[in-house]
């Protein structure tokens, strides 16, 4: 037996055996009251954390892969979003920071169901919250990403299902409000991630080919003075192995995955058979321009292929004061979509992996998340992992170590009668809706009842008439974390 099941083991004994109340298994995160839901249903959508603490989200898809020609601005000391209409619509386009403060978004897919591409972009102006069009790109594109480079011109590269030269890459000049095609970065490719490089020029990492049946591993260095596109590594480490990273990048403002020293930390990961990946974190360098694999302490945990396996998302948040990353992991187990916080220290490799978990009622997938006040803030996302079945839901994560017995002395039920006699009734009673599911456990850690708070009265009525005489652990879950109660049937 491994020595973390030993351990598991003893303390679910010691639970039965002190009656012991807390954490059992923690979740990696608190959950703060719902903020307010979006006007729209979302997803693919760009997020940016203004200065002034407010949030903006562009474009996207809505129910049905919509296309959406609005922006959204949250504010968060009123609670309340605001709806603005825009000139184009921008489903899962690049965007990127202007000197002077704006931020200008490009392109996107032009139809529903995720065809065609646009040429059109969008400037926002968070002095007066106006959305303008902007002068048209050379070529049309969607999946795509776009960086500011040191010298304040924006770099726009890939393309979804393009072909030749309608995969050229191309620079965006403020000053004179004009594109200049600059090239193919060594192949056409989607969803590629692209970093500022110290010395005006970026690096391009990964991506997809046309219809992303396969995976580019390569680096590629931009030359910002003389426009030119070299592969400097054939995959992201130099190990001989084919890691891979893709696309939320252009979802956030690349400048969210910088570290405190000015380094970029990207989540990576590695095939080894058609159903287990391994993950691995990068730290780019913009002076050196070199990607330093971060020696962890721990592994990720790794993707099986199956549904009931946790799955890392590629969508993580980083800390960038603290450098920390943050990383969801998520599965579907008992028809309940079940999510945990990853914690990554990058400057240590340390790896905190909670055993709790916690539900959000939806699958919680391709939400476009940003780092706002010491917190996660959630946007939208997919209620069933497609495209089709959306949600106008927002949520504040707070990450968080694992709580402790006192802080959770105010979430232990009211169980009565304790003890009960063999074949009668137990009632639980609350005095906080915070707890949604409850769990019933044998001596042997045997599941042998489950179910469900009612939310309006927050009490609950368990019928023990199959359980035998003897002590169980009842398990309640809640917004931070797993608690447990022992009772004895008589």
């Amino acid at each position: 037996m491994k020595n973390e099941e030993i351990v598991k083991n003893y303390l679910f004994a010691l639970l039965f055996l002190t009656g012991l109340t807390g954490t059992l298994l923690g979740q990696g995160f608190d959950v703060e009251p719902e903020p307010a839901a979006m006007h729209l249903t979302r997803v693919y959508h760009n997020i940016v954390a203004l200065d002034d603490g407010r949030v903006v989200v562009v474009g996207g898809h809505t129910q049905g892969f919509q296309l959406t020609s609005t922006a959204e601005i949250y504010d968060p000391e009123t609670d309340s979003w605001e709806l603005h209409q825009t000139p184009h619509p921008h489903d899962n386009s690049g965007f990127a920071k202007l000197p002077d403060g704006r931020y200008m978004y490009f392109g996107g897919f032009s139809g529903v169901s995720g065809t065609g591409r646009t040429n059109t972009t969008t400037i926002y102006d968070p002095a007066d919250d106006s959305f303008t069009s902007g002068p048209t790109m050379v070529h049309a594109r969607a999946s795509n990403n776009a960086v500011t480079l040191s010298d304040g011109r924006i770099l726009i590269v890939g393309s979804w299902f393009v072909a030749g030269d309608d995969g050229e890459s191309e620079v965006y000049d403020p000053t004179t409000a004009t594109f200049t095609p600059v090239g193919i970065p060594y192949y056409n490719r989607s969803h590629a991630p692209v970093f500022p490089m110290a010395d005006g020029g970026a690096l391009l990492i990964s991506g997809y080919n046309q219809g992303a049946s396969v995976k580019y591993y390569n680096v590629v260095e931009f030359n910002g003075a003389d426009h030119t596109f070299t592969e400097v590594q054939e995959s992201i480490f130099d190990d001989g192995q084919q890691w891979f990273t893709q696309w939320s990048p252009n979802f956030r403002d690349v400048n969210e995955y910088r570290m405190s020293d000015g380094r970029f930390a990207i989540l990576t990961y590695r095939e080894y058979d058609w159903s287990n990946r391994e993950y691995a974190i990068g730290l780019i360098d913009p002076v050196t321009k070199t990607i330093e694999k971060l020696e962890l302490q721990s592994e990720i945990p790794d993707y099986t292929g199956s549904m009931f396996s946790w799955a890392t998302q590629f969508n993580p948040v980083v800390d960038s004061e603290n450098d920390i990353m943050y990383l969801f992991s998520t599965r579907t187990s008992d028809n309940m979509f079940q999510v945990r916080l990853i914690t990554v220290d990058l400057q240590t490799g340390e790896v905190d992996i909670p055993e709790g978990s916690h539900s959000f009622g939806y699958i919680f997938s391709l939400s476009s998340n940003v780092w706002l006040n010491n917190k996660i803030f959630a946007t939208g996302g997919s209620v069933a992992g497609d495209n089709f079945g959306l949600t106008d839901l927002c949520q504040s994560i707070v990450p968080t170590s694992t709580v402790s017995v006192e802080e959770l002395s105010t979430f232990i039920p009211a169980l009565y009668p304790n003890p009960v006699r063999q074949g009668g009734t137990l009632f639980l009673d609350l005095d906080d809706n915070a707890i949604r599911q409850w769990q019933v456990f044998d001596t042997s850690g045997r599941l042998v009842m489950e179910g469900d708070m009612n939310a309006a009265t927050g009490q609950a009525t368990l019928n023990i008439a199959s359980l035998t005489s003897g002590l169980y652990l009842l398990s309640f879950h809640h917004s931070r974390g797993v608690g447990s109660v022992r009772f004895v049937v008589e």
